[in-house]
C-alpha cells in the first residue's frame, strides 16, 4: 500500500513540473537548463492584472505589451518559478536564425497602373503619399538620392540601429541600439551603415519606397512614403528583436500621425510557421490594435501575401497577372489612405 501511495505521490510530482514545462516552449527551456542565472527576454502570454503581480511577485521587468501578450525579462530561475503562476498560459524564448529574404518588380506585379491612377482608380496615381513604410532589415544607405525627397531633404523619419552599444539615443522602452530622427539624419549625426550582406536592407528599401531620383526606372513601389527603417543584429539572442521592431515602428507612425505598412524580408526556421507562437500573436495584437491603420506586408514572388486586418479579416492572395484584384483592393483603401500602400 505504501508503495502504490509512493508512486502516484511520484506521478502527481512528475505531471506538475510537465505541466509548468509544458508552458514554456523547447528554446526556453534549454537556454533556462544551460544558464538559469542569466537574463532572459521572453513573450508572456498572461492577462494585465496578473503580469504585473507576477512580475514583481519574481522580480521580472516589463518591456511592452499588448494587454495579451507581454515582452518580458528577467533570470531564467525567476522565469521557471513565474510560469507555475496559473495567470501565466504562456512563456517563449526565441533563438534567431533570421536570414535575408526579398524579390519582387514593378512590372511583374503590375504596379505602373496603379502609379498612373488607370481606370477604374479614380485618383491620379497611389505612390504611398502620407503614408508611412516600415521596413525591418540589414540596414540603409539613408544618404542616397532615392530616400530623398526633390529638395534634398531625408525622407527617414526615424532610424533606429539595434547593433548599437547603449547610449543617450538608446530608444526605450528597449534599451539596446541606438536611433536618430530626420533633424539627426540631416544634421549628420546619424553613423548607421548599411555594409553587411551586400547591402540588402537599402535593396529592399528601394523597392518599396525608392522614389528614382538616381534612375527613375529602378524607383520603387510607393515612392511618395515616409520611411521608418530598424536595422535589425542578427548577433543578438537576447532580446526580441523582431516584436520589438514592429512595435517601435508602429508607435513612431502613431506619432507622425500616419497610416504603417511594415516590410521585413528577413526569415527563421524556427518558430510555429502557422501564427500560433507568441511572436505571431503579439504582432497580430499590435494590429488590431488600430486596425484602421496598420497592415503587415511581406513581399515575395510569385505571390504577394497581405495581410490586412480590420479590413477583411483574411488573408488576400494576389497572384501573377491579376491586375484587377490589385485595383479592387487600392479602392478599398481610398477612402482611409487616400495613397498607395502597396
Amino acid at each position: 500500500m505504501n508503495k502504490y501511495l509512493l508512486v502516484l505521490s511520484t506521478l502527481f510530482i512528475l505531471n506538475f513540473c510537465f505541466a509548468q514545462q509544458t508552458k514554456m516552449n523547447f528554446h526556453l527551456l534549454n537556454k533556462i537548463q544551460n544558464n538559469p542565472e542569466a537574463n532572459i527576454n521572453v513573450l508572456v502570454k498572461c492577462d494585465e492584472q496578473n503580469i504585473k503581480e507576477i512580475a514583481s511577485k519574481y522580480n521580472l521587468t516589463i518591456a511592452h505589451g499588448n494587454n495579451i501578450i507581454y515582452s518580458v525579462s528577467g533570470k531564467g530561475i525567476n522565469l521557471m518559478q513565474a510560469a507555475k503562476e496559473k495567470g501565466i498560459k504562456r512563456m517563449e524564448y526565441f533563438k534567431s536564425n533570421l536570414q535575408v529574404l526579398d524579390d519582387s518588380s514593378l512590372v511583374k506585379n503590375n504596379i505602373h497602373p496603379i502609379h498612373n491612377g488607370d481606370t477604374p482608380l479614380t485618383l491620379p496615381g497611389y505612390k504611398g503619399k502620407n503614408v508611412v513604410i516600415g521596413v525591418i532589415d540589414t540596414g540603409l544607405d539613408f544618404g542616397h538620392p532615392d530616400f530623398k525627397d526633390s529638395l534634398g531633404n531625408t525622407r527617414v523619419k526615424f532610424l533606429w540601429d539595434q547593433k548599437f552599444a547603449i547610449a543617450s539615443n538608446t530608444p526605450q522602452p528597449y534599451n539596446y541600439g541606438q536611433e536618430w530622427d530626420s533633424l539627426q539624419i540631416m544634421l549628420g549625426n546619424c553613423t548607421s551603415t548599411d555594409y553587411t550582406n551586400g547591402g540588402h536592407g537599402t535593396k529592399v528599401t528601394g523597392v518599396a519606397a525608392g522614389n528614382g531620383m538616381t534612375e527613375f526606372k529602378y524607383r520603387g513601389i510607393a515612392p511618395e512614403a515616409d520611411i521608418i527603417f530598424v536595422a535589425i543584429d542578427f548577433n543578438n539572442t537576447t532580446n526580441q528583436t523582431i516584436s520589438d521592431a514592429v512595435n517601435y515602428i508602429y508607435e513612431k507612425a502613431n506619432q507622425l500621425g500616419k497610416p504603417c505598412v511594415i516590410n521585413c524580408s528577413l526569415g527563421d526556421y524556427y518558430g510555429s510557421h502557422d501564427g500560433t507562437d507568441l511572436q505571431a500573436q503579439y504582432i497580430g495584437g499590435l494590429l488590431l490594435r488600430n486596425q484602421e491603420e496598420r497592415w503587415l506586408l511581406q513581399m515575395e514572388m510569385p505571390v504577394i501575401y497581405l495581410f490586412i486586418w480590420g479590413i477583411h479579416q483574411q488573408m488576400i492572395q494576389v497572384l501573377h497577372g491579376l491586375q484587377i484584384q490589385v485595383i479592387n483592393l487600392y479602392l478599398t483603401f481610398t477612402q482611409t489612405l487616400q495613397s498607395s500602400l502597396i
